[in-house]
């Protein structure tokens, strides 16, 4: 079919055609937008509660705990396992909070000169003699500057027993996690997100704690 101006003209067929699958597809768009922006709201809703009871669980020994408003996520901090078997200081032993995805784990970063730490880190080891499992983990990551042989004596000092050493060497933990000072402390889920944080020492082994933590984890299960 040739129009006035001499140009083929598209069969009216065809034109339609054309007009119902641009309008099939821009729906599909727009239909996938909206449950998009539905699976988000309804996400943002069921977080919620569970922030707002750990809130309320921030109490007494936890009252400075700040619970994020929504689980954020952390940088890839990479760390050595100070407890493996390996010599220490080799790359074999480096790894990162991955590592631990799939488990709750409280996060304390701490150094040995740090007066506080060493009041802290006893209620820690007990906090993991008691919720320790496959479900939780105490991270106690030392940022002693280019040793870990003061970290090793500290915890022999202190007696501990229960923790495993992790330790930052260079330091740039405390920069990417925005450390204050020490210690500083993070509850991280299972997905690898912070949950919240305290900044200064606090008791973990008081019922306060036991609870907020019990509530994260309980909250993963």
């Amino acid at each position: 079919m040739i129009n006035r101006i001499g140009q083929p003209e598209m069969p009216q067929k065809s034109f339609t055609k054309i007009v119902i699958l641009v309008s099939f597809v821009l729906s599909t768009l727009f239909g996938g937008f909206l449950i998009y922006s539905q699976l988000q709201q309804e996400q943002k809703l069921a977080a919620k509660p569970v922030v707002d009871d750990l809130q309320q669980l921030a109490t007494g020994e936890l009252a400075a705990f700040l619970v994020n408003a929504a689980p954020v996520e952390l940088p890839q901090i990479k760390f050595l396992n100070a407890s493996a078997d390996d010599k220490l200081l080799s790359s074999k032993n480096e790894i990162d909070l991955s590592h631990f995805k799939g488990k709750t784990i409280l996060v304390n970063l701490w150094a040995t000169w740090c007066g506080p730490c060493r009041h802290e880190m006893p209620t820690l080891d007990k906090l993991q003699a008691q919720l320790g499992s496959d479900k939780f983990e105490v991270v106690t990551l030392n940022v002693d500057r280019k040793s870990t042989a003061g970290a090793e004596a500290f915890f022999s000092e202190i007696g501990i027993k229960n923790l495993s050493l992790y330790a930052d060497p260079t330091t740039k933990a405390m920069r990417s996690l925005r450390a204050r000072g020490l210690p500083m402390t993070m509850l991280v889920n299972t997905d690898g997100q912070e949950v919240g944080r305290i900044f200064g020492p606090a008791d973990w082994s008081s019922k306060e704690a036991i609870n907020l933590i019990q509530a994260e984890i309980d909250s993963n299960s």
